[in-house]
This record gives C-alpha cells, structure tokens and sequence, in this order.
C-alpha cells in the first residue's frame, strides 16, 4: 500500500516523475493490476515523464550498478567493466549484510513457549531470515535470477582475461565454478587461463569463498533443525522391535 499511497500524493503535488515512480514500483510486485497500470499510463502522458526513465524504488543500489557494468560489457568495454561490477558485488555484500542484521529482532510466535523453546525458535527464525537475503537480492530485478550473483563472476572473468589480468581471470572462473557446480564452458577457460599461468596456483576470491561456505553451513544447520526437530516421525509402537 505504501507506493499506492505516494503516487496519489506525489500526483497531488504536481510530482509528477515520481508518481510515475511510486506506481511503476507497486506495479512490479503487483504485475497486473488494473488501476495501477492505468495510472501510469496516465503518468506517462503528462510533461517530462518518459517510460525509459521509469526508476524502481526498491531496487537495491548493487543492481544500478550491475546494470551499468552490463551495459558496458556489451560494448566490449571491458576495462571499464570490471570497476563497475566490482563495486556492484562489494555493493551485493554489503546489502545482504545489512539485511541479515536486520533479521535479528523479535517476531510473534503465537504462543508462549519455556526458555529454551523460545531461543531456539527465534534462532531458527532469524536463521531462515538471513538465508531468505539472497532470495530478495536475487529478485532485484522483479523477476528471480537464480544466477544473478554467478554471473557476476561470469562477467569479471571474461573481463579480466580481456584485459590481460589471467590472474583475477582465473580466481573469478574458479569461483563461478564453486558456485554454479560443473559448467563445460567454464572448465575449458580455467583450462586454457592455467595453461597462460603455467600451472601457477591461484585460489577463488576470498570474499566470495567467505560468503559460500557461510551460507553452505548455514543451510546444512537448517536442514540439520527441521531433519531433527521438526520432521522426525513418530514412532509406531506397533512395530516389532
């Protein structure tokens, strides 16, 4: 309702860019809605509003970023690439830190449970909280991109060999490989960069590895709560034993 609220206010105003914002942004949560889209269409005809300036107002700064270095890889501007996705994943970091801090508050349980019940429900909580970050990053661009983040790796890789940095060209392959699993593609290039190294050895970027191996534990403890305390079924005492 928020955006709902501020294109009607921003209209009232004479505001007229932003109400074509604030409506654009509800529009993207909530895809066809009928008087939504007729107010923007409405915003759209009036002065100094342009469908391609159209800003969505969630959109998380990492992704204008992402967005910029895109645009430039395309261009086969690869110098130019690399600072602007660089900036992009130290900005993807830094937001999912942000959002797992915010995880840690209290929430209704809709009971009153003992001490212990308590903290570790609040545990699991905040836990599902922070691995549900990533999901609302990955979803930057309204629409979920399982391989947002991989293809950050994707892009610095190719960028980097481009420059003639094999280095950081290999570091950023090895790293996509951690995240995505086997790809044919990105073995042959770690092949081929290792070969212009001469079997020199290069590791995967530590920030990344730190993030991975967070979120690999993270989601084995997960698994390890609801396996143990939540879907473990009852025993049939009418088994032999």
């Amino acid at each position: 309702k928020t955006y709902d609220y501020l294109q009607l206010c921003y209209y009232q105003i004479g505001e007229y860019k932003k109400a074509a914002d604030a409506a654009y942004t509800n529009l993207l949560a909530n895809p066809g809605h009928k008087i939504m889209e007729a107010n923007l269409e409405f915003y759209l005809g009036l002065e100094n509003v342009h469908r391609d300036q159209l800003a969505d107002l969630e959109q998380p700064e990492f992704y204008g970023e992402y967005l910029s270095a895109r645009k430039l890889y395309s261009a086969e501007n690869f110098a130019a690439t690399i600072p602007h996705m660089e900036a992009a994943l130290a900005k993807y970091f830094k937001e999912e830190d942000t959002c797992r801090v915010e995880c840690e508050k209290p929430f209704d349980m809709g009971w009153f449970p003992d001490f212990v019940s308590s903290v570790s429900n609040h545990f699991t909580f905040c836990l599902k909280c922070k691995l549900n970050c990533a999901t609302h990053l990955h979803s930057a661009s309204g629409v979920m991109d399982e391989d947002l983040l991989a293809s950050m790796f994707d892009y610095l890789q190719f960028s980097y060999f481009k420059v003639g940095d094999y280095k950081k060209a290999l570091s950023n392959a090895k790293t996509y490989i951690r995240i995505r699993g086997e790809d044919k593609i990105m073995q042959d290039n770690i092949n081929y960069y290792s070969v212009l190294l001469e079997g020199e050895s290069v590791t995967l970027r530590e920030d990344a590895l730190n993030y991975i191996e967070r979120e690999e534990n993270e989601l084995a403890l997960l698994d390890f709560i609801e396996g143990k305390f939540h879907s473990k079924p009852e025993e049939d005492d009418s088994v032999n034993k």
